[in-house]
């Protein structure tokens, strides 16, 4: 399930990014680029991370998976209780 198709990144290096890119640096790579934006003035990191994931729960819960931005904020791998098995 897409829930972002308009982020991404380039790394550039040998090829094989497993030999210069450890897991732990992806996934918090993965993290960053796909969590909220700086926030605009006036408003706070807090308010600004709660509409992100407000809005993410919002494009999964359209297409029928029942979870809520405080749960899907709260995922540090794969959320495979409530987006299914390899997605998240």
């Amino acid at each position: 399930m897409t829930l972002l198709d308009d982020r991404g990144w380039s790394s550039g290096g040998p090829s094989g990014i497993r030999s210069h890119q450890s897991l732990e640096t992806l996934t918090e790579t993965a993290r960053v680029v796909v969590g909220p934006n700086e926030p605009p003035e006036g408003r706070s990191h807090e308010e600004e991370a709660a509409l992100h994931w407000a809005h993410l729960a919002g494009i999964a819960q359209a297409q029928g998976v029942p979870i809520a931005a405080g749960e899907l904020a709260g995922c540090r791998t794969r959320c495979t209780s409530a987006l299914g098995s390899g997605h998240g």
